[in-house]
């Protein structure tokens, strides 16, 4: 990960990756998801802790939601309003192949 995921002035997140860089893949103990799901599907923006938990799991951009089956930048473009285009970008260029294989 880059400098300004430990920048805690920057998000919540970071301060929390700062502290505890395991933190990030680290599931939820009520419905098994991860950190970066929970904050796309709480709507929180690319530069508001969303890329620095994509740099400290990979994995998770190319995941699908248990509950939802959704892929992390279908569920980024479900908040409505509050969608973050600069995110639904970053984490569809990081699973191209995830989505020509759902179009099939």
């Amino acid at each position: 990960p880059d400098e300004t995921c430990y920048d805690y002035k920057r998000s919540k997140i970071a301060l929390i990756l700062r502290a505890n860089p395991s933190a990030a893949c680290q599931t939820d103990r009520y419905d098994g998801r991860l950190p970066l799901t929970l904050a796309i599907n709480a709507g929180k923006r690319w530069d508001r802790g969303v890329d620095c938990l994509s740099q400290f799991t990979p994995h998770a951009m190319v995941e699908e939601d248990q509950d939802t089956r959704l892929l992390p930048f279908m569920s980024a473009a479900m908040c409505g309003q509050q969608s973050d285009l600069e995110c639904i970008f970053r984490l569809l260029r990081a699973s191209p192949n995830q989505c020509v294989e759902r179009l099939r």
